[in-house]
């Protein structure tokens, strides 16, 4: 397994498990954003990830903004 595997394993479990902990002064995540959180999902409950290159490509198609919205949220 390469790095970049391990990277975006680890991120997609950031993402699945970091939701409950995640928080911001106001109540609110960017994890908790369905519009930004569901391209990263194959169902509408959020439960299955897509392939590893749909997972890429989502998160390539995200604004550097929200990007660093998640990256804070998960880190």
């Amino acid at each position: 397994m390469n790095i970049r595997n391990l990277w975006i394993s680890a991120m997609a479990l950031s993402i699945i498990t970091g939701t409950a902990l995640a928080g911001t002064a106001t109540g609110t995540s960017a994890l908790d954003d369905p519009a930004k959180m569901s391209p990263f999902f194959t169902d509408a409950g959020m439960k299955t990830l897509k392939t590893e290159k749909d997972f890429k490509t989502s998160w390539t198609a995200m604004k550097p903004n929200e990007q660093a919205a998640v990256l804070k949220e998960i880190g």
